[in-house]
C-alpha cells in the first residue's frame, strides 16, 4: 500500500520534469538600441540611455518549442511599473531550438529601469536593469548632466 501511495505522489513530479525539459528557455536578454530584422540580432546593446530614446528588449529562447505561448514584458523605472507589453510566441517547429522576439518602449523619464519577462504562470523568468539619463544640456562655459557640471573640452 505505501508502495502505491508514494509511486502516486511521484507521478505529478515525473510529468513536469517531462514538461520543463521541453519547455523553452531565455538564453540571452539584451536591451539595444535597435533590432536587425534581417538577421534578428539585437544593434548596440547598452546599459544607459537618454530619456525620450527607444529601447528594445531582445530575448534569445533555447531549448525545444513544443507548444505556442505568451510572455508579457513589464518596463519598470524606479520600481514602478510604466507599461506592460504581451508577446505571443508562436514555435513554426517542434524542430525549432532557437527563437528570438522583441519588445520596444520609448523611455521617459530619467532613473533605474528594468525590463522584467513574466511566463503564463506569473512567474518572473528573467530580467536586465539599465539606467536612464537627462539628455547633455550646453551652457556657455560649461556642459552640465544632470547635476554634475563637467568642464568644457579645451579648458
Amino acid at each position: 500500500m505505501m508502495k502505491s501511495i508514494i509511486f502516486f505522489l511521484l507521478i505529478p513530479l515525473l510529468i513536469v520534469g517531462a514538461n520543463s525539459a521541453s519547455a523553452q528557455t531565455i538564453n540571452d536578454i539584451q536591451i539595444c538600441e535597435g533590432v536587425d530584422t534581417v538577421l534578428r540580432k539585437a544593434i548596440d546593446p547598452q546599459s544607459v540611455f537618454l530619456v525620450g530614446q527607444r529601447a528594445h528588449c531582445f530575448l534569445n529562447f533555447g531549448g525545444r518549442g513544443d507548444r505556442d505561448m505568451t510572455i508579457k514584458v513589464n518596463w519598470y523605472r524606479n520600481e514602478n511599473l510604466q507599461y506592460s507589453q504581451y508577446l505571443d510566441l508562436k514555435f513554426k517547429s517542434k524542430k525549432t531550438s532557437r527563437y528570438r522576439t522583441w519588445a520596444n518602449k520609448t523611455l521617459r523619464g530619467a532613473g533605474n529601469w528594468k525590463a522584467e519577462i513574466v511566463g503564463e504562470q506569473k512567474e518572473i523568468l528573467t530580467s536586465v536593469d539599465f539606467r536612464v539619463i537627462e539628455r547633455l544640456k550646453k551652457f556657455p562655459g560649461k556642459q552640465v548632466l544632470g547635476s554634475a557640471v563637467l568642464p568644457e573640452e579645451g579648458n
